[in-house]
Parts: C-alpha cells; sequence; structure tokens
C-alpha cells in the first residue's frame, strides 16, 4: 500500500504542475500513465486479494458518467472523432483515480487525510507559483521546460500556472476549506495557510468566486457546532491580515521590491500562525462568552469593515508611475453606470522627461465602450515634460455603459516620472490610488452588476449552448463538441472555446445519457447529507465547486476534474467495513471484463496519441509549406486535414490566405468546395471576405462554368447575406461598418447579376 499512497501522491502533484500545460485539456501521456497503474491496482484487487475493483452502484454511475463519450462515437455524431478519443482517455484515467483513492480510503480512513493533505500541498505550491508569476517569474522559467506557456497577464490578476484567474481562486477557495477541515489536527500551521489561500484567493480578484464563498461560509459557520467560535476568530483575523498584506505585496511589486514582497508574504504568513496560537491557548475562554455577545461583535466587526472600507475609499494619494528604469506598466481605471450627460475629466499633472529632448512619451486616453467592451469612441491627450492641469471634455454616446481610462508611456526611454496629483470628474474627485485599500479590488467589487459582461454572457453562453442541445440531444457532439458549432447558431458575435457551463458541456458533448449520469452523482452527494443530516468542509468544498462549475469552465482543466472527482471519493466513502469480495464466478468476471475495458482504453490512448501526432506534424507542413510559397501542396495537405477534421477547424486566416493562391492558381474547384461547404455564420467580417474570394474568381477567371457556380452562391445567398449584416446587435456593428459591408455586398452581388 505504501507504493499505491505514494503513485497517488506523486499523481496528484503532476496535475498541479502541469496544470498550464496540455493536461488543461489533454495530457495523453500522463493519462495513459495513470490508467496503467490503475490496470496493475485492479489486478491486485481482483486476481489477489478477490475483491471488486467496482463494487456500489455509486461505482457504476461514475464508471458509466466517464465512459459518456462512447455514445457519440457509437451512432457516428461526434464532430471529431480524434479529440472525441482524447476525452474517453482522460476520463478513464478520472475514474482510474478515483478507483485507487476509493480503495485506499476503504482500508484506511487515514488514507483520506493523506489525500487531503496532498491536495493541500498542491494548492500550496500553486499558490507559490502564482506570486511568482505576479513578481520575477523565477520559478517559471523552470516550468516552462514542462510545456507551460507563457500567458500574458493584461489584468494584473493572479492566476499562476492556470493562465485563467477564476479557476485559479475556485481552486484556493476548496484549499480554505480542506484546512478548515484540518484545524483539528493542528490549529497553528493549516491557520497560515489559510492565509496564503485566502491571499491568491483575493489576489485573483474574481467576484463570483469570492461572492459564492462568502455565502458557503455564511452555512458552513451555521451548520457547524463544535468549533464555530475558533473558526469565527481565525476566519477574521486571517481576513485582515490578508488585506494588509495585500496592500503591502502589492506596493512592493510596484515598486520593483520583490525579495521585500517575498518577505512580506512569510511575515504576515508567521503573524497568522502567532495570532491563531494565541487563539488556540484562549479558546476555552472564548467559548464561555455568550451567544449574545458574539452576535454584538459581530454586528460590530461587519459595521467596523463597511466604516473601514467606506472610510479607506475616502482616503487616495497621487498616482506615481513610469519613473526611468521602470518596467512600463499601462495603468488602467473604469468609470461604470455612464449617464448621457458631458463629462469633464480633469487631471492634475506633474510629468517629468529625460533633459534635451522633445518627445512626449506621456498619453492618457479614455475609450467610450458599449455593453460587449467594444471601443465605441477615444479620447486622448498625449504630453512631455509638463506642470499642471489637462482636461478632456465630451458627451457620450447613447450606447456607452462604460468609460475606460488608460495611462500609459508610449517611449519608455525618455520618460523619467508620471505624477498624476488628483483627478476630478465632472468637480467630483475620482481616487487613482487608495492609501490603505488596494484599487483594483474596490473596483472589483464596485463593477459587480448584473448588467457586467462577464455575468450576462454567462447566459447567452447557456442560452445558445441549448440551441445546439435541442438538435442533439440524444447522443452528443462529441469532445469540443460546442467549440466547433457555435457560430453557427450564437446570439451576437462573441468568441470562446467553452460554454461556462460544466453541466450543459456534458450535455452538448455525451447527449442525454451523459447529462444523467452527472445529475446522479451531484445528487448523491446530497442525498448523503441529507441522509446523515451533517455536513463537512469537503462536502462543502465539492459542493462550491460544481455550483461554480454552472457559471464557468473550471472543470474544462484536468487538474480541477482531478480534485473534484477527489472531492466526490472523500465525500461519499468511508473505511465501513463493506463485503466487497466476489461473490461468485459471474461478479468475477464482471470485474476482469472493467479491467479488459481499462487495457483497451489504454491501447486506444496510444492510438490516438499516434492520431494527435500526426495531426499536429500536418498542420506544422501546412505552415511550412504556407511560408514555402508550394501552394499545390498546401492545398493538398489542407484537403486531407479538412476531411479529417470533418470541415470542423479552426484555422480560417491560413485557410484564406491559402485559398486567395487556389484561385491565383486556378485550383477552382477546390476553392468552391472551400466556400460551399463554409456556411454563413454571425460573424459579418469573416462572410464578407468570404465573399472577396468569390469576387476575385468572377472577375479574373476564364473558366464561365465556375464562374457561373460562383455567381450562384452569391445570388443564392444575398438576401441572407443582408439580413446578417443588418443585424447590428448580433455582429456588434457600428452604423458605418454596416453602411460599408452593406456596400460591399452590393458590388459583389451586381458583379455576380451581370456574369450570369
Amino acid at each position: 500500500m505504501k507504493i499505491l499512497k505514494i503513485i497517488l501522491s506523486i499523481i496528484i502533484i503532476l496535475t498541479f504542475i502541469l496544470v498550464g500545460t496540455p493536461v488543461k485539456y489533454s495530457c495523453l501521456e500522463l493519462n495513459l500513465a495513470i490508467i496503467l497503474i490503475g490496470t496493475a491496482f485492479g489486478t491486485y484487487k481482483i486476481f489477489i486479494k478477490k475483491e471488486k475493483v467496482v463494487d456500489k452502484k455509486i461505482d457504476w454511475i461514475v464508471l458509466m458518467f466517464y465512459f459518456a463519450p462512447i455514445i457519440p462515437m457509437i451512432f457516428g455524431t461526434c464532430n471529431s472523432l480524434e479529440e472525441t478519443l482524447i476525452a474517453l482517455v482522460r476520463n478513464i484515467s478520472l475514474f482510474n483515480i478515483y478507483s485507487i483513492a476509493k480503495g485506499l480510503i476503504l482500508i484506511d480512513n487515514k488514507h483520506g487525510d493523506l489525500i487531503i493533505n496532498i491536495l493541500i500541498a498542491g494548492g500550496v505550491l500553486l499558490v507559490l507559483l502564482g506570486i511568482d508569476e505576479r513578481l520575477t517569474k523565477i520559478m517559471f522559467q523552470y516550468v516552462r521546460y514542462l510545456g507551460i506557456p507563457s500567458v500574458a497577464n493584461i489584468e494584473s490578476r493572479m492566476f499562476s500556472t492556470l493562465g485563467y484567474a477564476n479557476s485559479f481562486a475556485i481552486i484556493m477557495a476548496i484549499e480554505i476549506m480542506l484546512c478548515f477541515n484540518k484545524l483539528k489536527h493542528n490549529k497553528v500551521l493549516y491557520s497560515g495557510l489559510i492565509y496564503l489561500f485566502l491571499l491568491g484567493m483575493l489576489l485573483s480578484y474574481s467576484r463570483s468566486v469570492i461572492a459564492m464563498f462568502i455565502i458557503i461560509f455564511i452555512i458552513y459557520i451555521a451548520s457547524v457546532k463544535r468549533k464555530r467560535i475558533y473558526l469565527i476568530y481565525n476566519f477574521l483575523q486571517n481576513i485582515i491580515i490578508t488585506l494588509a498584506s495585500m496592500k503591502i505585496f502589492e506596493f512592493f511589486r510596484e515598486k520593483n521590491q520583490y525579495i521585500l514582497a517575498w518577505i512580506s508574504i512569510i511575515f504576515f504568513f508567521i503573524l497568522s500562525i502567532l495570532i491563531a496560537n494565541m487563539i488556540r491557548k484562549k479558546n476555552k475562554k472564548l467559548c464561555k462568552i455568550k451567544l449574545k455577545t458574539y452576535i454584538k461583535i459581530a454586528v460590530f466587526s461587519i459595521i467596523l469593515i463597511i466604516s473601514i472600507f467606506f472610510i479607506g475609499k475616502q482616503i487616495d494619494m497621487p498616482l506615481h508611475a513610469f519613473d526611468n528604469g521602470r518596467i512600463n506598466r499601462e495603468v488602467k481605471y473604469k468609470l461604470y453606470n455612464i449617464e448621457e450627460k458631458e463629462y469633464s475629466f480633469k487631471f492634475d499633472i506633474d510629468a517629468v522627461v529625460i533633459e534635451d529632448t522633445a518627445y512626449k512619451p506621456y498619453t492618457i486616453l479614455i475609450n467610450e465602450e458599449n455593453k460587449y467592451y467594444d471601443t465605441i469612441k477615444s479620447h486622448s491627450i498625449t504630453f512631455g515634460q509638463f506642470k499642471g492641469t489637462k482636461e478632456i471634455k465630451f458627451k457620450p454616446s447613447n450606447e456607452t455603459v462604460e468609460i475606460a481610462i488608460y495611462i500609459n508611456s508610449i517611449f519608455p526611454r525618455y520618460q523619467n516620472g508620471l505624477t498624476i496629483k488628483s483627478l476630478y470628474i465632472n468637480n467630483e474627485k475620482f481616487a487613482l490610488k487608495y492609501a490603505f485599500l488596494p484599487i483594483q479590488l474596490v473596483e472589483r467589487i464596485e463593477s459587480f452588476s448584473l448588467s457586467n459582461k462577464s455575468f450576462w454572457e454567462r447566459f447567452v453562453f447557456s442560452k445558445d449552448a441549448l440551441k445546439i442541445i435541442k438538435e442533439n440531444m440524444l447522443f452528443g457532439l462529441g469532445a469540443k463538441g460546442w467549440q466547433y458549432n457555435y457560430e453557427e447558431i450564437q446570439s451576437y458575435q462573441y468568441s470562446t472555446t467553452e460554454v461556462h457551463n460544466f453541466a450543459l458541456q456534458v450535455f452538448i458533448e455525451n447527449g442525454i445519457i451523459g447529462f444523467s449520469l452527472l445529475v446522479i452523482i451531484i445528487l448523491y452527494v446530497i442525498i448523503k447529507i441529507l441522509k446523515e443530516k451533517k455536513i463537512n468542509e469537503i462536502d462543502f468544498a465539492f459542493i462550491i465547486l460544481t455550483l461554480h462549475s454552472i457559471v464557468d469552465f473550471d472543470l474544462s482543466f484536468y487538474v480541477i476534474m482531478v480534485i473534484w472527482i477527489l472531492l466526490f471519493t472523500l465525500s461519499t466513502q468511508n473505511n465501513r467495513k463493506v463485503n466487497n469480495k466476489t461473490k461468485n464466478r459471474v461478479e468475477k468476471y464482471w470485474q476482469v471484463a472493467i479491467l479488459a475495458l481499462n487495457i483497451v482504453i489504454f491501447c486506444t490512448g496510444i492510438f490516438t496519441y499516434k492520431i494527435k501526432s500526426d495531426n499536429e506534424n500536418m498542420l506544422e507542413e501546412i505552415s511550412y509549406a504556407v511560408k514555402a510559397n508550394e501552394d499545390n501542396k498546401v492545398i493538398e495537405l489542407i484537403g486531407e486535414f479538412r476531411e479529417i477534421k470533418k470541415n470542423k477547424i479552426i484555422i480560417r486566416d491560413e485557410l484564406i490566405l491559402t485559398d486567395y493562391r487556389a484561385v491565383e492558381k486556378e485550383n477552382l474547384e477546390h476553392v468552391y468546395n472551400f466556400v460551399k461547404n463554409e456556411k454563413i455564420v454571425a460573424n459579418t467580417k469573416y462572410n464578407i471576405d468570404r465573399n472577396r474570394i468569390i469576387k476575385k474568381v468572377i472577375t479574373t477567371s476564364s473558366n464561365e462554368r465556375m464562374i457561373e457556380k460562383f455567381c450562384n452562391i452569391i445570388i443564392e445567398e444575398n438576401d441572407l447575406m443582408i439580413s446578417n449584416i443588418k443585424d447590428k446587435d448580433r455582429n456588434r456593428l457600428t452604423q458605418e461598418q454596416i453602411d460599408l459591408y452593406l456596400e460591399t455586398q452590393k458590388q459583389i452581388y451586381e458583379v455576380a447579376l451581370e456574369k450570369i
């Protein structure tokens, strides 16, 4: 069992380390290794211990859920056989993790504590990498060797190796709940870890996770009895410490004092431990305090926190940026709830440049943005050496819902420091920096609204997902079914490879059977809680992850899939002595059949790995051929690739370039098939680009037969194209763009009529 525990520990830690690599969606090498280990464990259980691998009904449900990708494969409805095979191999690796973890917990419940500790260790690794990413990226230089891609941190939010702040935040929230579970073993160490995970969660600035965690924490505190007082004190002291730590961390980061930033985190970690130890010693005295007193303390604390927040908002300080020799970071602010009135932005500026230069490095840009965050209009000022007030005045468009303020330096070598002493918007002071509060946290809190794009857009994704489900309810479309089909049904022009709703994504990919199995798994935990009439920290961790996966794509990350299934295992399994010995040959045959399926999936994974490698090599060949201007080879390779992918490929820019070349080479049959296969989608610009290919054919070719075929496409689609262009909301177009596109469409339609 020691070897198995070590192996499981390595698997879990590896998923945390490799989260930013292809393991984010699929890592066949790791998946295959896990299946091989699971097969060895299953062989040991069945043939040596004479025990069942799959015992309870819920085990069969989990097995069937993870086998669900086979449904669209059997009925031939999957968009991509390669992607669906990858999903199947990934899923079976997750079932093997479930099987190993369940087996260990049934042997000894202490193994459950081991799994929790490994998950916490993985979380610590993730938050340390997140801190490093916000500072020097020294550790990141080493993990690059593992294939973790570089992700630009545009929003200055902590996201570690995930590259996505919200999913990083949900892992931090889970880790906090796991630490609450472990406080009974070590009240001091795990208190320090709670601080560390709170810091990671708050620095992610994930509004949805923070709001959800607060609600879950209140319910959790209401549900516990024995350690409620200690938990409240512990959490409150960690909140206060974390808020102070955030401010100091951001201060040192902005000053490029990275060593001091690390030291500050270590200092507050130790401080959290010391205060936790003091609370532990005084715990008995604290428990004697009457409930009424605690209610008064709670009310006072809430009032105090709110007061500190509002008082802190009143105490601002000048913004200092772009000192000579510093990293040139753009400073960005948002203004919400825009009214239809004239706005005046007055900046009190002290700008310094290096001597003897006429360059004007500093720019203040104010963008009007619509509900899609598209820029409608821009207003800017550029300046060099200057001391005084500069003003920007304008009346926002009726489509403007937000105003974005950007402060940057376009010539860093000439900058020598920009100080904005104050900003007044319509004679009211607007803080660019707070003395005591992290400004980004304040901005994220103030921007929390039902009208916020990141909130309402998720409902649009879900609404559009239901359109796909309606047409493919029974068998699903296989892995990446959403990514390959959303453009054909989207309500307006957006770009996303994820539904932001795990349940609907499962429905799209695996049909009603896969969705039903997921619902059963979730209901199993809920029913267990209701039967036992108690709920623990593991249950809360599972619930918060499941709830958040309904509004985001957390479970598209392999590491979070691993966390989810381990939380489910910890929640539903225990060390009650269950007779899981095989009673007869029939039961043994069933267990052997499952083992055989594991081996089949392993072999399938090796086959899939070859397909994946061949396709990646083909894409590289296409890229090299395009660069080498080997047009005939490019056309041949893309034809093969399109056939493999059932025309569901996301390399449109290359295809348009290639097909322009095909037109020049008179490979018109290929171009015709390309154009005919490409449906009109919500993306008007892409449709116009497609029409430009047709226009080039009918205006330059001498092949009358092909010209007529292309002209017929234009004539047949003209009404639909015009309708699509005029759909302002769906295409996110300005009236000027609509007029331009309509004129372009009119021209090609008239050319087509002349040629027929």
